[in-house]
This record gives C-alpha cells, structure tokens and sequence, in this order.
C-alpha cells in the first residue's frame, strides 16, 4: 500500500482549503452474509423494515428504524452494522454534523469490525468535504489508506482518488499518478467505477497531459489492460502487442480532436510523440498505417507525403482483386477527388459483388463523388433486394442530399420499392423532413386515401399546408389526422397564426385536462400566446396558472422566472379565465 507522511497529508489540507469537490459514491455499504446469519427472526424483521427506508431513499424514516432497533436488540451481534446505517440515514438527510458524531461511534465501538468501521471512516470525510472543510477530510481519507484494517476496503479506492485529485491541484503529477494507479491495481474488481475512474486519469496524463509510452504500457501490463474488466494474458512486452497499440491510435485520435485552434503548438507537439512511438510498427497493418500518415499530416501539412506514405503502403500489400481494399483507400482520400478517381479505376466492375457496390456507394457518397454514386446506384441488382433492403437504401442515400445529392436518385428509389404505397411514403416523409411542400402535397393527398398510412399522411399534410401559409386548411388536415396531443398543438399553431386567440387557447386547455404529460407545456404555451398577442394581464395570469398547476415542472420555473423580471407579486396567484 501507499504511505502518505503526516506533513503531506497537513500541507495537502493547507494548500486545499476549499478546494476538494464532492466525491463521488460507489454502492452503499451492505451487510455481510455471515453477520446476517447471526440475526434472530424478530431482528431480521426489524432490520428489512430499516433497509427497506433506506433503500427507498427516506432517510429520516430509516434512521429512525434503525435507532429502534438498537433500543429494542442493544445486545445484537450486528450493531456495527445497525451503527453505520443510522449514520448513513442520518447523512443523507443533509445532517452532517450529527452524522459524523454517530459514524464515530461505529469506530470507538467496533473499530475492528472493518468493513463497516472502514465506511465510517471515509463517509467521515465525506461530510468534512461536504461541509467545506478539507483539513479534516483529507486527514480522514489519509487514516482509512493507512490503517492495514481498512485500507482495502472498497472504499478506501474513493479516497485514494480524492487524495490523488488533490495532489493534482497542489502541482504534484507523479505523486497524483501513483494513488490513481494503486486504485486500479488494487481495485479492479473491488471498486470499478473508482478503478475505471482513475485509470482515465492515468491514460489522460500519460498520453495527452505529458505523454510517456514507456509509463503507460507499464502501467497497463500492471494493472492488466485498459477494458472495463482486467485481462488474464497480458504479455510481459507490449512493444508488438496490437491490442495495446490499437487503443493507443484510437485514444491519440480522442485527444487530437480536444485540441482547440488556440492550442496549435500543443497539439503539434502531441501528434509528433506519437508518431515517434508508432513509427516502425505493424508495416501491414493498414489501419495503424493510415493513422500514422495522418498524424504526420498534422505536424508536416504535406498532403504530398500522406499520399506517397499511403500509396506506398497500398502497393506494398495490394492483393489481385481485393476491391475492399481499394474501396477503403478511395475513402482515406476524401477531399481529393483525383486521387479517388485514381483508386476507382483500379476496380473491376464486373467482378464486384452487390455487397462490395454496396460499400462503394457509401464511399462514393461520404467523399461526396455524387456524379459517380448516381451512376453506380443504376448499376445495383434490385431484383435481388427485399422491399426493406431498398428502405435501408433509400434511408442511407436520402441524408446526402443535404449536401447536394440530387433528389431525383431518391425519387427513383423510392419507386423501385415494389410495395408502391410503401415506397411513396417513404418519398413522402422525406419531403415533410427536408419542408418540400410543393412535391410532398399531392403524394400527402394519394396517400391519405391508404388506410394503413391515412391519419399520418393527414398530419404531414397538415405541416406542409401550414408552412405554405395555409392555416384554415391545415387546421381541417389536422382534425382528420386525430393524432393527439400533437395535432391539437398544431391547431392551436394555426389559429396563432390566424390571430384566433380564444380557440387557439381553448385546444390547448383540452391537452392541459386531458394528457398530462403535456399538461404543464399546454399551460405555459397558453402564456406565452398572450404575451405575444400584447395582452399583458392574461399573460400574467396563465404564468400564475402555470406555477399554482404544475409546481415543480420545468415551465414553472420558467413562469417563475418571466414573473420574477416583471416584479410580480407571486404570493396567492390568480388563474386564467
């Protein structure tokens, strides 16, 4: 374990007053199984009464139960238990101070009784923290790593990381370093949300703050790995391992992208180390290669070299009709259009598979080649494609253009779904998401006559009306489309929109009394439609409606707030009529 000198535990207290945050907790301290076993059948009924506040979160109930049970079993073999919990009852009723009198007495009575004494002691320090008093929370948290009793107690990971973070703060790394890599080596299993916890820490400090490979993969053979749950063959030497070098380019590409514009020379100095690290590895390893060649870009902003760097690999380990690969190598290229062209070439159409068109398309349209994916979507075998297979398609192909696809490709896909009204929904949900009316609108109409798709249809046809200006016959779209509360908001839109105050307010009275998730949203939109209608004393009104109906929602803390800027008087509260 570590040791940590009576000075630097009193210096850590001095340099952080005020500064320690909340810790975190992990689970709650439970009983053991062998404690419980010594329970007689009335206490066992007793102590699933107390639990059972507790585990419900009323605290000030379970504190109470748990004191009853002491009076009513004072020569129970489980009181340390019984002690702790009332101390955790009575802590998390926000009674710190007399919760740190009653966690001492789980420590003066049965200090020996370590897995309860050990959560006295470090919940002694959570209050300190709590309270503003980092002085005797440190020195709380430096008692429980120390004491051999408790020291390896699920906890004491917490507290390690809590010393560890304050050691950050007073400008001390290497010391903060080594706490968080004890929790990890000490805690994987015992503690994972404080071992995960504090391996990020390391991880971040070793590769982004100061990288250090050499530290890392020593703390990575040590601690066995750097997933969730610890490895059991981790090799000795790393330097050729891929899986250590594989979450080493994934983090640098992490880290490259937290870099702000502002911090151009650390992010340089960043992409060179490690480059440096991974320089001479894994030559056919094509992933690790092409993140090599493109943090070299960072530092070296040569587009020349990547591409002579990546070229080189490719002819280096290019195998007869691998189009996978070229496909791959046309999207490291993106942005560089005759170098794409240059790799498209390269492809045999003929001895494509459906499935390798199919990755070239998503190529084609990430590196936005839009003349070339056009032309290859006409050379897809539809015929071998189920209705949901062509939706998949249509839905991949649809995002694009925003980026300027031509719409006419969706519309061909959409008419190539053999289910013909499926097909045209799709197109016309389409149209409703990118707000096309003029072609959405008689698609909307065909559509309204399909049973399976009517009360849809009639909605969208609605938002398309009411986007083209068309308030009453939206209004009649939504009434037929009867999809509640949503098209009641929407009428209610519209009749704002035809300056139709009292039936605009009126549908929204019917989502308030009769849809009560969207009741407090109806009621603070009432407000909001008088504010801008100028009519100052209904608006004050509803804001008040809003806060006596629906205490506790966000709108009434919003209504709250525009009343508090107006310096109204809240108290009493009047309702809209």
């Amino acid at each position: 374990m570590l040791r940590i000198s009576k000075l630097t535990a009193f210096s850590l207290a001095l340099a952080l007053a005020g500064a320690i945050t909340h810790p975190g907790y992990a689970q709650e301290v439970e009983i053991l199984p062998a404690d419980r076993q010594m329970l007689d059948p009335f206490e066992s009924i007793s102590l699933r009464k107390a639990d059972k506040s507790f585990a419900e979160k009323q605290y000030k109930t379970a504190a109470a139960e748990y004191d009853s049970f002491i009076l009513e079993f004072p020569q129970s073999r489980c009181l340390a238990y019984i002690l702790l919990r009332t101390a955790r009852s009575t802590h998390l009723d926000d009674k710190r101070y007399e919760a740190i009198k009653k966690y001492r007495q789980v420590l003066d009575y049965y200090p020996d009784a370590s897995h309860y004494a050990a959560a006295a002691l470090y919940y002694i320090g959570a209050c300190h923290s709590q309270n503003g008093d980092p002085e005797n929370a440190i020195k709380a948290w430096t008692q429980m790593v120390q004491d051999k009793r408790y020291s390896n107690h699920f906890l004491a990971a917490s507290a390690l990381n809590q010393l560890a973070e304050n050691h950050l703060r007073l400008g001390n790394p290497d010391e903060a370093m080594r706490f968080y890599e004890q929790v990890v080596t000490d805690f994987r299993t015992a503690n994972r949300h404080a071992a995960n916890a504090a391996m990020s820490k390391v991880i971040e400090y070793r590769m982004r703050t100061k990288p250090d490979e050499p530290a890392l993969a020593k703390f990575y053979i040590k601690g066995k790995g750097f997933k969730p749950d610890p490895a059991k063959d981790i090799p000795e030497d790393v330097s050729s391992d891929r899986t250590y070098w594989d979450f080493i380019r994934n983090k640098v590409k992490e880290f490259g992208r937290q870099f702000t514009v502002a911090q151009a020379t650390p992010k340089i100095k960043f992409y060179r180390y490690w480059a440096d690290a991974m320089e001479g590895k894994f030559a056919d390893w094509d992933d690790f290669q092409i993140d090599l060649a493109d943090m070299k870009q960072v530092f070296e902003n040569d587009a020349g070299r990547r591409a002579r760097r990546l070229d080189e690999q490719f002819n280096k380990y290019q195998k007869q009709d691998d189009f996978a690969r070229i496909i791959k190598w046309m999207g490291i290229y993106a942005g560089q259009p005759d170098k794409i062209m240059q790799y498209y070439n390269k492809l045999d159409m003929a001895k494509l598979s459906e499935g390798a068109k199919r990755q070239l398309l998503t190529t084609l349209l990430n590196t936005e080649q839009f003349d070339m994916a056009s032309n290859l979507l006409g050379k897809l075998n539809y015929s071998e494609m189920n209705d949901q297979t062509k939706l998949n398609l249509f839905n991949e192909v649809k995002w694009f253009v925003r980026k300027g696809f031509p719409t006419s490709e969706v519309v061909r896909l959409s008419e190539r779904v053999a289910d013909a009204d499926k097909g045209r929904m799709a197109l016309l949900r389409f149209y409703h998401e990118y707000r096309n009316p003029t072609p959405g609108i008689p698609i909307a109409e065909k559509m309204e006559g399909v049973p399976a798709y009517a009360n849809e249809a009639a909605e969208i046809h609605g938002d398309m009306l009411y986007w083209s200006g068309q308030h009453e016959k939206a209004v009649a779209k939504y009434q037929i489309a009867n999809r509640p509360p949503s098209t009641i908001f929407k009428i209610s839109d519209c009749y704002v929109r035809m300056k139709k105050i009292d039936p605009a307010v009126a549908a929204l009275r019917e989502i308030e009394g009769f849809f009560v998730k969207d009741a407090s949203r109806a009621a603070y939109r009432i407000s909001q439609i008088y504010r801008e209608a100028g009519d100052k004393k209904r608006y004050v009104a509803a804001l008040l409606h809003v806060m006596n109906k629906h205490p506790g929602s966000g709108e009434s803390s919003a209504a709250h707030e525009e009343l508090e800027n107006m310096g109204v008087n809240m108290k009493g509260g009047v309702d809209a009529e």
